[in-house]
């Protein structure tokens, strides 16, 4: 019996009860897929960096995997063993942690080696980041100077690398529906105003979330203006 089926035979309130919801429980919207060498040694990697619990292991008849999840604080790594069809593609990750210094400390202890270490960014996170036996980088943050919005903070957000990246936005909208959080000033978002204390980053933002009840961000210079948002609701 489709979904379509089962409405009209049970009606709607009874309907509405048993709509299920597409995602997992666990997974986001986006959720970063890993294909590396070596599967099983990653999520031993990722257990004892970023204290992940496996949630999910498909072998193939080789011992090697086909797919596995990780969950790590409230959001998930997928991953697989490359093959030649599909081969390993090393990727960036960024990570909101409790307590980034101790996290960036699990990770190099873990084997992977630093990029940079923790220290207070002038964008508002406690911020380091590591680069894993596997090729990937991991930026291991703890907001300190802006306030989340209502929505939370997603553990694990993916972080791309690109070259000509404000192409990337505009596609993301057209393709997915995107909405652009975060731009310079030739693309800020309008309902948003913002004046520098040093009177130099007027239009550094970041943490706009225009579709949410209240906007949330700060000007990235050292200043660290809150952001004053003009439209109406």
């Amino acid at each position: 019996m489709s979904e379509g089926t089962a409405a009209s035979a049970t009606g709607p309130g009874q309907a509405q009860a048993r709509t299920v919801h597409y995602l997992r429980p666990g997974l986001t919207s986006i959720t970063p897929h890993v294909v590396v060498r070596g599967g099983a040694q990653f999520i031993a990697f990722l257990k004892a960096a970023f204290e992940g619990t496996e949630r999910l292991r498909m072998p193939t008849p080789d011992g090697s995997i086909m797919h596995a999840e990780v969950a790590i604080g409230n959001g998930t790594i997928e991953l697989s063993d490359g093959s030649e069809a599909y081969p390993a593609a090393p990727c960036a990750i960024h990570l909101y942690v409790d307590d980034a210094d101790a996290t960036y400390a699990r990770a190099v202890q873990a084997g992977a080696t630093s990029v940079y270490s923790v220290k207070d960014q002038p964008w508002g996170d406690r911020q380091g980041a590591v680069k894993d036996q596997f090729g990937n980088h991991w930026y291991i943050a703890k907001p300190i100077a802006w306030t989340p919005g209502p929505e939370g903070l997603r553990s694990v957000q993916p972080f791309l690398h690109l070259r000509e990246a404000h192409k990337m936005v505009p596609f993301l909208e057209a393709a997915f529906g995107a909405e652009a959080l975060g731009w310079p000033s030739r693309r800020r978002a309008s309902c948003c105003t913002a004046r520098c204390a040093s009177g130099t980053q007027p239009w550094r933002l970041t943490r706009h979330t225009g579709n949410s009840s209240r906007c949330h961000a700060t000007c990235m210079c050292t200043c660290r203006t809150p952001m004053r948002c003009t439209r109406r609701r």
